[in-house]
């Protein structure tokens, strides 16, 4: 967390003297100004998955609030007050999100930031159809290829991810009718909780099941044929409007299920064949997936008096959970060239979506073509004012640990040579030593790795030994011979490692309003 240093020494200050409206702005055009003369770097990143955030605008009935106290909301006696929180930092690619810094419970006149970096982030002047063509258009293109694309859609109750996800379907069937190429089909249906529903025809209930290929088949669901953007918005009204919906303490009309909108692209042949509709074939596919708005306990404001609203919630974040470890996982197969399982049997939604992370029928050859790669993209939405910071950070964590490696990752690519092998690698080492003299014990260490043998206590190591029918003398040598080889790799790993230079920091004063400010 960061602390911009704004008009007053870090001394408690009381809050009528501070108008932190006024402060936020000037923090934002500080934030924004600093963007504009030092663009972030190229990214090297080559994957199918992208993450975003869009920062929604303040709307016309919030900004009544600004500057008035938050109801319920204190620290140590001092009041909250509403302000514009977030900084999105569309040239940097970051989001700052802003909170008053407190010494004592008292705020001290600073401001504090958290900073998030997704891959792409839209501030609140974008516009939809911006947002639609930097973003989802690419995956539009991929399915009039051929390929498979999916969109989610994401955020707390009240963030906006209904809204862009409406704008999206829009645009994205118009896209894909103008090709003129193809038929297209939509379909529309929810996940609610454990059960499939065809929002499209009286809530029928349907059935997921794999067709034996490992491809998963909603059993029961019909296909729109839409040949007009008059007949794309009738399809998509119907279905919208039937989504389950209930009244949280954000939103009067939150989402409680996840929808997903199925564009299928159809190519109609000349000739029928018995396995297919008049000789249609299908083709690319867009999937667009509005998923049903995160809460929390805390921030509901439900109690145990409401058990089936607790249990649709724990229901909720549990599947979002999981949707979160499934793209995290996929980003790092792609970016690393991991090989690492995607758990996409955890919940029903990940089941759903296993096309957009295991692509099985992709040819495994060198130049296989684009179009079996399948491709998703991940927007994240978030509310601007302070009332909604809780929400907003956790949103923004959420997104941002797809981007992010995890704690394990991080240590593992610190790894030198030898921390690194496996048991399998470690006992073909043990049975090759001194031509082969401690063979006959070289299994002990097949559960183990170059990483765990090189925290282990050397007569735990002789203990594994002798009861695989060694010795303790022979404990000693396998020890300290592996020892002696993982410090060479540890000082040969150290000795490759580029020097940084390390250059002076320059502090430049400049003034904003009248007050000195270290930049």
């Amino acid at each position: 967390m960061e602390t911009l240093d704004m008009f007053t020494p870090n001394v408690p200050v009381p809050d009528e003297v501070i108008d932190w409206v006024a402060k936020s702005q000037t923090v934002h055009g500080i934030i924004l100004g600093k963007a504009v003369a030092k663009p972030a770097a190229a990214t090297s990143r080559s994957s199918a998955v992208s993450v975003c955030v869009r920062v929604r605008p303040v709307l016309p009935d919030e900004r009544e609030l600004l500057g008035k106290d938050i109801p319920g909301h204190t620290a140590a006696s001092s009041s909250q007050v509403d302000y514009d929180a977030v900084v999105a930092d569309s040239v940097a690619g970051k989001v700052h999100v802003l909170s008053e810094a407190r010494k004592l419970g008292k705020p001290t006149g600073k401001i504090a930031t958290q900073v998030f970096t997704p891959h792409h982030v839209f501030g609140p002047s974008e516009t939809d159809d911006a947002i639609y063509n930097a973003s989802v258009s690419p995956l539009v293109a991929h399915a009039l290829a051929g390929g498979a694309s999916t969109v989610i859609a994401y955020g707390a109750t009240g963030a906006g991810k209904t809204h862009s996800m409406t704008a999206v379907q829009r645009l994205a069937a118009a896209a894909l009718l103008a090709g003129g190429q193809h038929a297209l089909r939509l379909s529309f249906f929810e996940l609610r909780g454990e059960g499939c529903y065809d929002l499209l025809h009286e809530q029928k209930e349907l059935v997921l099941r794999d067709d034996g290929t490992g491809d998963i088949v909603v059993c029961g669901l019909q296909q729109v044929e839409v040949s007009t953007e008059a007949a794309v918005e009738a399809a998509l009204g119907q279905g919208n409007a039937a989504r389950a919906t209930a009244p949280t303490a954000a939103n009067a009309c939150s989402s409680r299920s996840h929808a997903i909108c199925q564009l299928q692209l159809v190519r109609i042949g000349a000739v029928g064949e018995a396995n297919t509709e008049a000789g249609a074939q299908q083709e690319g596919s867009v999937r667009l997936v509005d998923l049903a708005g995160s809460e929390r306990k805390e921030t509901a404001h439900l109690t145990a008096d409401d058990p089936d609203r607790l249990a649709e919630m724990k229901a909720i974040n549990s599947s979002l959970g999981s949707l979160k470890e499934c793209i995290r996982l996929q980003l790092l197969r792609d970016t690393a060239a991991d090989d690492t399982h995607v758990p996409y049997r955890r919940c029903k939604l990940t089941t759903l979506l296993k096309s957009s992370f295991v692509n099985h029928h992709a040819p495994a050859l060198p130049g296989a073509p684009s179009e079996s790669v399948p491709r998703l993209c991940f927007l994240s939405h978030v509310a601007p004012l302070r009332s909604q910071g809780l929400q907003t950070v956790n949103t923004l964590s959420y997104t941002a640990a797809m981007v992010e490696s995890s704690r394990a990752d991080k240590e593992k690519a610190a790894f030198n040579e030898v921390e690194r092998w496996t048991g399998a690698r470690v006992v073909a080492w043990a049975t090759a030593l001194e031509d082969g003299k401690y063979a006959h014990v070289a299994h002990c260490f097949a559960r183990s790795s170059g990483k765990l043998l090189s925290c282990e206590w050397e007569l735990d190591v002789c203990k594994w030994v002798t009861a695989a029918g060694g010795t303790e003398e022979d404990g000693h040598a396998l020890f300290q011979a592996f020892q002696k080889m993982f410090k060479e790799a540890k000082k040969a790993q150290k000795s490759a490692r580029p020097k940084q230079q390390v250059e002076p920091r320059i502090v430049e004063p400049c003034v904003v309003g009248g007050d000195f400010m270290a930049d």
